[in-house]
């Protein structure tokens, strides 16, 4: 109790009026619980005042959670706060190995005593409390709100979470202006305690007797003029020149200090990085122009960027300094962002050296050394992570992060001792990255993170043995192979990859990575991979390959590769069955057991898709657009990442549980060559206590190019019971059980049918902001059930005629146009053109020139053309665009609308614009598979077309065919 009274009357005295920057405390009541429970008020059961949780004094508070799905809630008395000011929480507390499953917070209430601090209002201010050895101080920052009248401390475990948690000295104090730019929230990573070990100096002797006196980066210096002349004489090498013209005389965008606290203030994390991107990709084009044309013309703009670049106030990305201890200069330390910054400076160090003024290339060092390898050195000294968690940590943070700085610290340190003391440190941060990956080699985070965070392993890897003089290789652990053979394994046919966790849908292996992987690993890919343009690579790949001949690490890979029948990553519990059907073509699926504790992890055990020539029609969606709640304890309130928005059944009203107890077994495997079938148990994903069984059925026949998938479910009571199909497509209902999805490409025809109840269909949008949302085709039993089964039959469909919303192009020997006679209108001719303007250039393939920018809607575009004689026409465009649906056009001809107003003219992709190569193709003014016929009478007449979905069209010509009676 003294200790206490002690600490009390200090804090006075830092209130008093002759201390400039004190802070001013609050009157908590009871802030040390020496009066038990007084001044405090919540439940008893979880949350007790106990001698046992004493930190000084005599009690303490303990909380104690033993329940899986309620959680504790313990709050203080109100206090009287100033609005749009700033305060700091302070406490001890100790966790006994519960990983952060309780939270101290700080929440503010306005005048009629509703909270502020909740979603869709302002940000939570909580601090949870990570596993520590013993006791530790804590503080909280939090700024009161405009509205704010009153705060309160509320200490609460969270829902679903147990474990043991002491707290005890609660101090809350008012700072000023002043000490608000000082004062900040403990760091979780840095109060864990969780440390760096300490490298082996024996082995940075090793390694220090491997490395040359000099620091060297990747690629050639622009002295090197024979390798960057050779450079210069590829054709593409003109698009960089051009790029970095178009950025003389230019500043960069700017990076205001609003932008970069919205992510604190309301999740927003794009529009700061958007400008940031654009700051790397001005440099790095800057670059590579300057050293090609090697004339020093872009040097003024490329030194501004760089000086520009070291005088931002944080390297760090917003998401990643929520505390905004980067942000006010209070602790300095890497992520993904800053850490990719340095090592494009260093690069940029290497390349252009004394082309560089003095100022320039010291301050660039400068704050390398300051912001990315001083705190980095720092954490291999001492141990203490401050803010480096990634160095300890199993997902691509650690790759990335450490490539990064390991490139840096090869590039611009100047001691072989410190380049070495990194090398030992890479070698203790690379096992736990490898630790990641499933002994098969699988990847949880999914193809996207793969291509990231493997993808600058074997950077690393190349880097290592460049600056070691090929004397040491980090490829020595044999799961290595396993993760290079992801790309093919993973893959249901070439480009296309399961969405699983949070990849995205259109996700594949990089090109980048896998020239690296041809250099040491060729027996693991599909086919050979060659560089189709250097200067489209990242800097990092362009660096270790461009220089060089990849031919001998090529001609060890087959030209042309063939995929397996199925790839099976049975650590992981993912299945990828394939087939080339016949008939129908490229045919394949993908299913998930695994467990809800992954990388990245979505809740999804027994999660599928479904796929056909290149597309998943019935999917797993992928991931959201990242705000602050998806790496939150709120993550799965979004229904993209929660088993709501996949293939997965809800079981007596729950979703699946998250944990790595919620998993899928696999209890029954049969493959043969014209069957693969397994059986998914994943009772355990679900906290149901009625539930006896859950078990998924997943049929994939090659033979007839047909999925089936069947749920059975026991319960011991009767209960709820419905299942689900995604899909980001477009859905026809044939019937109440009986479904079509499809593109203008093709799809699927499924049948629903179930045993013990009778389904209700569902369809229901699943919110995706800022992204298409994906369509969840629920199907559901009427009635709780004792026992019953929900399945699927998936089938290719065999005609798309007569389903709605897609272009089908027409027989020509039903309607016989003459397409010798053609009358053709240049689309560049048109005449007139209303709310928008389109663009004419020169395009591969087109006849003449063409146009682009047709992408605003009602932007509309008339020619006028004359025909000879009266008679029957048809209309033929000659199009490009890439949208796999489709776009939209209103046509009239003399004024009158050809097609009704609700249901445009559909034209269909090619693929692509014609930017750099002929994706041009012929299209009727068509609709249900049928050409437009048009009576026109001899003479002169009018055409407009309408943009009517805001999507782009580019047009080469348009013929006006006469059709033959």
């Amino acid at each position: 109790m003294l200790t206490k009274i002690r600490c009390l009357f200090a804090l006075a005295i830092l209130a008093a009026p002759c201390m400039t920057f004190a802070e001013t405390p609050l009157a908590l009541a009871n802030p040390g619980f020496e009066q038990e429970r007084a001044g405090w008020s919540g439940e008893t059961i979880m949350s007790q005042v106990t001698a046992e949780a004493a930190y000084e004094g005599q009690f303490g508070l303990r909380v104690k959670d033993d329940d899986k799905k309620a959680g504790s809630s313990f709050r203080s008395q109100s206090l009287p706060v100033k609005p749009e000011t700033a305060y700091a929480l302070r406490f001890h507390a100790r966790n006994s190995g519960n990983r952060g499953a309780v939270g101290a917070y700080l929440q503010f209430f306005d005048a009629a005593g509703k909270q502020l601090n909740a979603p869709g209002r302002y940000p939570e201010i909580i601090l949870p409390v990570p596993v520590t050895k013993d006791w530790q101080p804590f503080t909280l920052v939090g700024k009161a709100p405009a509205e704010a009248v009153t705060a309160s401390i509320w200490i609460h475990s969270f829902n679903g979470a147990t474990g043991m948690t002491d707290f005890d000295n609660f101090t809350l104090s008012e700072l000023s202006p002043e000490e608000e730019k000082t004062v900040s929230s403990t760091s979780v990573a840095a109060a864990s305690s969780r440390r760096f070990p300490p490298i082996d100096n024996q082995r940075v002797a090793e390694l220090a007797l491997l490395l040359p006196t000099a620091p060297a980066g990747l690629g050639r210096p622009i002295s090197d003029r024979a390798a960057w002349d050779r450079l210069a004489t590829l054709p593409e090498a003109a698009s960089i020149i051009k790029s970095a013209e178009a950025l003389i005389n230019t500043t960069p965008p700017e990076l205001p200090d609003d932008l970069y606290l919205e992510f604190t203030q309301n999740g927003n994390r794009t529009r700061y990085q958007r400008p940031y991107g654009q700051r790397t990709g001005r440099i790095s084009t800057l670059l590579r122009a300057e050293c090609l044309e090697n004339q020093g013309r872009f040097l003024p703009t490329l030194e501004q960027d760089i000086i520009a670049m070291c005088d931002e106030r944080s390297w760090v990305m917003p998401a990643h300094d929520s505390a905004l201890e980067n942000f006010h200069g209070k602790r300095l330390y890497s992520d993904l962002g800053s850490s990719a910054r340095g090592k494009l400076l260093a690069l940029t160090d290497w390349w252009l050296q004394d082309r560089l003024s003095d100022t320039v290339r010291q301050r660039l060092r400068a704050e390398v050394n300051r912001r990315i390898l001083d705190p980095y050195f720092n954490v291999i000294h001492t141990g203490d992570l401050a803010g480096h968690w990634w160095v300890v940590g199993g997902n691509n943070w650690n790759a990335v992060c450490t490539a990064n700085v390991v490139i840096t610290a090869l590039t611009l340190r100047e001691s072989a001792q410190e380049r070495a003391e990194v090398l030992a440190a890479m070698e203790i941060s690379n096992p736990i990255f490898l630790s990641g990956f499933t002994p098969d080699g699988y990847c949880s985070e999914g193809m996207g993170y793969w291509n990231y965070g493997f993808g600058h392993f074997m950077i690393m890897g190349e880097a290592v043995l460049a600056a070691t003089n090929g004397k040491l290789s980090i490829y020595n652990d044999p799961i290595i192979e396993n993760i290079c053979a992801f790309a093919r394994n993973a893959q249901i046919e070439e480009g296309l990859v399961p969405a699983f966790a949070d990849c995205g849908t259109n996700a594949k292996p990089s090109e980048n990575t896998l020239l690296l992987i041809q250099r040491r690993y060729p027996q693991t890919l599909h086919q050979r991979v060659a560089i189709s343009n250097p200067f489209k690579m990242d800097l990092d790949t362009f660096a270790l390959t461009a220089f060089g001949d990849e031919t001998p690490f090529a001609e060890k890979v087959a030209q042309e590769g063939q995929f397996p029948p199925r790839s099976y990553f049975q650590d992981a519990g993912i299945l990828i069955m394939r087939s080339q059907h016949p008939e129908h073509g490229q045919f394949g699926a993908a299913i998930k057991a695994g467990h809800n504790n992954e990388q990245h992890n979505h809740n999804d055990v027994g999660s599928f898709l479904v796929a056909l020539n290149g597309h998943a029609y019935i999917i797993d969606p992928g991931a959201e657009v990242y705000t602050k709640r998806t790496f939150s304890r709120e993550r799965y309130v979004s229904n993209m990442l929660n088993s709501y928005g996949h293939p997965l059944p809800v079981v007596a009203g729950k979703l699946q549980s998250t944990g790595r107890k919620a998993a899928g077994t696999i209890i029954r495997e049969d493959f043969s060559d014209d069957v693969d079938h397994i059986v998914i148990d994943y009772q355990a994903a679900y906290d149901v206590p009625e539930l006896a069984k859950l078990e998924r059925s997943f049929t994939f026949d090659r033979k007839n190019a047909r999925v089936d998938i069947r749920d059975d479910v026991v319960f011991n009571t009767p209960q709820t019971f419905g299942s689900a199909l995604i899909t980001y497509d477009r859905v026809h209902q044939r019937d109440a059980n009986a479904l079509a999805i499809y593109d203008g490409q093709g799809g699927f025809a499924v049948t629903a049918r179930a045993e013990g109840g009778e389904l209700v269909y569902a369809p229901e949008e699943i919110e995706n902001p800022d992204r298409r949302s994906p369509t969840r085709l629920g199907y559901n039993l009427s009635e709780p059930v004792l026992q019953a089964s929900i399945a699927y039959t998936i089938q290719p469909l065999t005609s798309l005629i007569g389903l709605p919303g897609f272009y089908v192009a027409p027989d020509e020997a039903t309607f016989k146009p003459q397409r010798d006679q053609a009358i053709t209108i240049e689309a560049e001719a048109f005449t007139a053109q209303a709310q928008g303007e389109v663009k004419i250039e020169v395009k591969p393939g087109a006849s003449k020139q063409a146009f682009k920018l047709w992408d605003g809607e009602g932007h509309s575009l008339s020619w006028t053309f004359a025909v000879p004689q009266t008679g029957k026409y048809a209309l033929l465009v000659r199009c490009c665009h890439s949208f796999n649906d489709g776009v939209a056009r209103h046509v009239t001809i003399d004024g009158k609308q050809l097609n009704a107003d609700n249901d445009p003219f559909l034209f269909p992709g090619t693929g692509g614009w014609s930017s750099s190569e002929d994706q041009w193709a012929d299209a009727w003014l068509a609709a249900a598979g049928q050409a437009t016929i048009i009576e026109l009478a001899a003479g002169e007449h009018s055409l407009t077309m309408v943009n009517a979905d805001g999507r782009g069209l580019n047009l080469d010509w348009i013929r006006i065919v006469p059709v033959a009676p």
